[in-house]
């Protein structure tokens, strides 16, 4: 039996425990049925979470008799689907949901059935196959987009948006070169800033005398790149992502990678700069300040945890999202900017060496540095675009009805006097997190349709406004308890101590869920794995002094943050039956537990996504880098170190 099978084994009868469900503890057998049929009928169940809640609390006052006996009609039958394809000795944990209807019911029943969504296992080639065919299928959608734009024009809707994005790139400073940073290059054998390939798209914006030498004096004696290309390339590579299939992310040159760093930095700036900091204002048009995140989840997720109380807001969720941007889209909206972003994008596409897309007519998918901002700056403001022409139309015509009834007409009614009269001023901020976007429930449609129209595929199974569900940026909330479910993201072995990492703090976050047998398992399973791996590389001295006066297989800590291999224990237990393994270190002048810690011999670059720069070159050479090319320890070794004792 592998770590992941013991692992749901323990889980199914600390689900049982906790429920009073009696569920079947043997997931041997149907390991299969958790990795793929299991997440579907979580998303059967959402989906008839949303369907029922809202006619169940009269959110549907205004629907006629038929309508509301029609989507009744529609929740029974959800309802007979979800137990049709639920497994008998899951159905009781099933009905029990559909009669309580209560968050923590919900967030057990949701663990069992996600908790091995997210296992890293090897993908079948026909997986690969329909995640290839998606991606192209994506291109094609968006040449036909491109074709009909050229053809037809642009809209009020992408006016508007045009308009928002012109003031945001109003202080966006292109101008500067790209630039190093502190830690090492890729290649040792050539100095920074000298490069074998050059490009003349990126030639044309960024002149390589004049952005890419120390100095202009150096030019002569500067080694200048010797082959010059007309097309950037990317090559199609798969990393692992879910049970469902392989995640694609196209890997782009290193020369390209470096001059998109320069793009990004610029408009990331723009988008987050205050609004007392901004040298150029439209009026009073709305900036993205504030509603567009790049390093912080946690505004969209408090908005998230609010909107499943008071359903202010909706959730949505966009299907290959980076894929589907149009070029002619990005090129509209940014308009003379976009040189800035354009000149370093791919537009050749290889897979497995052979020519997979010539021209592709996306933006860019992911591997493009730019790719993150530039989403997420076109979704917010076609967003945010949608609402302001819906609110613009809607006082017009209610302007518009005041003076066919006899009142004062006035052409420039604003929206607050046309909410005013339906009840209430909405908010009319959207908020983005690259592919998750949060809008006033109240625009969703609209929302819905100025996406669509702009070549984007709306999630519906992912997308919550009607019920008391809602799901952002890793955070799912149910009637403002969290019930986001736990989820192994290692292989169906724990084999390495990266492995044993992850696993610990999974277990650690199973044990304060209250999944005590679960993590008791799972914590066994690293100490097993522990003992071989360690007699392998010979690091028993250091695991010795790690465990000296410890009775578990691994060392113990109160401390949730500990970072290393270790098992978390409460604080009585701390200072309990383990009260023995609290240590007074002399020079930090603390308490202390003993902890397993991971060194590299040699130094990782990570500042300022370089570690970016570096894993996308390291695929495109087809695996890590070797030798002295590579920043990255060939073997990661064990070490002891300390946790403060909370």
């Amino acid at each position: 039996m592998n770590s992941l099978v013991n692992t749901l084994n323990n889980l199914l009868v600390d689900v049982s425990n906790l429920t009073g469900v009696p569920l079947r503890a043997s997931a041997e057998n149907d390991i299969d049925w958790y990795l793929k049929e299991a997440p579907l009928l979580e998303k059967l169940i959402l989906a008839e979470l949303e369907l029922g809640e809202s006619m169940s609390d009269g959110s549907d006052g205004d629907s006629d008799d038929d309508e509301i006996i029609n989507r009744i009609a529609v929740c029974l039958a959800a309802q007979d689907r979800i137990l049709e394809l639920t497994p008998n000795w899951l159905s009781a944990l099933v009905r029990n949901w559909f009669l309580k209807r209560d968050p923590i019911t919900l967030k057990h029943l949701r663990i069992v059935l996600l908790f091995c969504y997210k296992a890293c296992l090897q993908h079948s080639y026909e997986s690969e196959l329909k995640t290839i065919s998606t991606f192209v299928e994506s291109h094609d959608s968006c040449r036909r987009w491109n074709h009909d734009f050229n053809i037809h024009g642009s809209s009020r809707l992408l006016n508007v948006a045009r308009q928002l994005v012109r003031n945001v790139l109003e202080d966006c400073d292109w101008g500067s070169p790209p630039k190093h940073g502190p830690g090492a290059i890729l290649d040792r054998d050539v100095q920074k800033g000298a490069w074998s390939t050059w490009y003349s798209t990126i030639e044309e914006v960024y002149p390589y005398g004049e952005f890419f030498l120390p100095s202009k004096g150096l030019s002569a004696k500067w080694p200048h790149p010797e082959i010059f290309e007309d097309k950037i390339q990317a090559r199609v590579s798969l990393v692992p992502k879910d049970s469902r299939g392989p995640r694609l992310i196209c890997v782009h040159p290193a020369e390209a990678i470096w001059v998109q760093q320069s793009a990004r930095l610029s408009l990331e700036a723009a988008i987050t700069k205050p609004w007392n900091k901004r040298s150029h204002r439209f009026g009073s048009l709305p900036h993205p300040c504030g509603k567009i995140a790049f390093d912080d989840q946690t505004i969209n997720q408090r908005l998230a945890h609010k909107a499943s109380l008071d359903r202010d807001n909706a959730t949505i969720d966009l299907k290959e999202a980076s894929d589907r941007i149009p070029c002619s889209l990005v090129e509209w909206l940014f308009d003379k900017d976009y040189r800035w972003i354009g000149c370093s994008r791919a537009t050749k596409i290889l897979y497995q060496g052979k020519t997979l897309i010539e021209d592709y007519a996306g933006y860019a998918p992911m591997g493009n540095a730019t790719t993150f901002p530039v989403e997420s700056l076109v979704f917010w403001a076609l967003c945010t675009a949608a609402i302001m022409t819906h609110t613009e139309d809607a006082a017009l015509l209610t302007a518009k009805s005041v003076h066919e009834a006899g009142g004062d007409y006035c052409d420039s009614l604003s929206k607050d006097r046309y909410y005013k009269k339906i009840g209430r001023l909405p908010s009319m901020s959207c908020y983005v997190f690259g592919d998750d976007i949060i809008v006033p429930s109240c625009f969703l449609g609209i929302v819905k349709d100025a996406l669509t129209k702009c070549n984007l595929i709306v999630n519906s199974q992912k997308t919550f406004v009607r019920g008391s569900f809602r799901e952002s940026c890793g955070l799912d909330a149910y009637r403002g308890i969290n019930v986001t479910p736990l989820r192994w993201k290692l292989g169906v072995d724990i084999r390495s101590y990266e492995d044993m990492v992850s696993a610990c703090n999974l277990a650690m976050r199973l044990r304060c869920s209250g999944y005590y047998n679960a993590a008791t398992a799972l914590y066994d399973e690293v100490g097993s794995a522990l003992r071989i791996k360690v007699s392998e590389d010979r690091s028993w001295k250091k695991v010795v002094k790690a465990l000296s006066g410890s009775n578990s297989n691994l060392p113990v800590t109160n401390n949730v943050d500990h970072g290393g291999i270790a098992e978390y224990i409460t604080d009585a237990q701390l200072w309990g039956e383990y009260e023995h393994c609290v240590l007074f270190h002399p020079t930090l002048h603390k308490f202390v537990t003993n902890v397993l810690r991971l060194e590299q011999p040699s130094k990782r670059v990570v500042g300022d996504w370089y570690h970016l720069i570096s894993s996308l070159t390291s695929l495109e050479r087809g695996g890590l880098s070797t030798g002295h090319h590579s920043t990255l320890s060939r073997r990661t070794r064990l070490s002891r170190g300390w946790s403060d004792v909370t």
